[in-house]
């Protein structure tokens, strides 16, 4: 039972309380987390399949980060320079199609990348007001020393799940990604 000087928590705990009945401020500073009620399932957003998706990307970039040496790539600047490889001489837009990178996140990344002497840009022929985008001898030379150190991170990001769900779980990402951007294109059109 609480004394007078005493107060009990509504988890049951009993605090010393101050002067004035209330908690005491040595007591808030040693255990701040005594006054927050522990997360639930819902505050922690357990089943939100969106919270869940960007705690995956979240995590992804973070351990491409800590496999990729500083100031190498990032992982969009690595997918764009792997999208041109891919295609030589595609256009910016024809990049943000390919690459679900948006329109002026992508510009600063190539200009960035640019700026690294990673791409050449040159106006189309088509389009005067388009960009053709290729790879430099060191934006070639500088993706082909990341590949490896991407396929780490894919094995490593794989490496959470168990082995014989890897494979279904990339055709099922995928498979949403896919349906999930044409619903988006479709929704802008």
């Amino acid at each position: 039972m609480a004394t007078r000087k005493q107060r009990t928590t509504s988890s049951g705990q009993v605090k010393k309380a101050g002067a004035k009945g209330r908690a005491s401020s040595s007591a808030k500073k040693k255990n701040p987390s005594a006054q927050a009620p522990a997360p639930t399932q819902a505050q922690a957003l357990d089943g939100s399949v969106s919270h869940l998706i960007h705690r995956a990307e979240q995590c992804s970039t973070d351990l491409f980060g800590s496999i990729v040496s500083s100031g190498q790539l990032t992982p969009r600047q690595f997918a764009i320079l792997d999208t041109i490889k891919d295609n030589p001489g595609i256009s910016q837009t024809g990049l943000v199609i390919l690459t679900g990178i948006d329109r002026s996140t992508l510009a600063d990344i190539v200009r960035r990348l640019l700026e690294r002497d990673m791409v050449q840009r040159e106006r189309t022929e088509k389009d005067a007001r388009a960009y053709s985008v290729k790879l430099t001898r060191k934006g070639a030379g500088t993706l082909k020393r990341m590949q490896p150190h991407a396929e780490n991170v894919d094995k490593e990001i794989l490496g959470a799940l168990p082995k014989e769900h890897r494979a279904l779980f990339v055709k099922l990402l995928s498979q949403m990604v896919q349906s999930l951007a044409e619903r988006t294109t479709s929704k802008a059109e």
